[in-house]
């Protein structure tokens, strides 16, 4: 988990680097909110299945981690909106 969330962070400091450089950052930020959400939701359900039964628990802060992750995956542009953005920077 540690793993893809350095990955995402990367990502998104070469997208700010990029910017700060007057770069065309455009493909670079889509591909950092991309792994950026997706690792999201992969590390708060993995978080939810550590936890068991307590990870599904509104007791649990875990469950809202999940709630509030899934919901990156269609804020400020959905997941398959980003791979089209994405796919269009390769062919250029």
């Amino acid at each position: 988990m540690k793993t893809e969330h350095q990955a995402a962070e990367s990502l998104m400091y070469w997208a700010h680097w990029l910017g700060e450089q007057g770069q065309d950052n455009a493909e670079a930020s889509a591909m950092a909110k991309l792994k950026a959400s997706e690792m999201a939701v992969d590390v708060c359900d993995r978080a939810c299945r550590i936890f068991a039964s307590y990870g599904y628990a509104r007791e649990y802060p875990v469950e809202r981690y999940l709630r509030d992750a899934r919901f990156t995956l269609v804020g400020g542009g959905t997941s398959e909106i980003l791979e089209v953005n994405i796919a269009r920077g390769m062919t250029r």
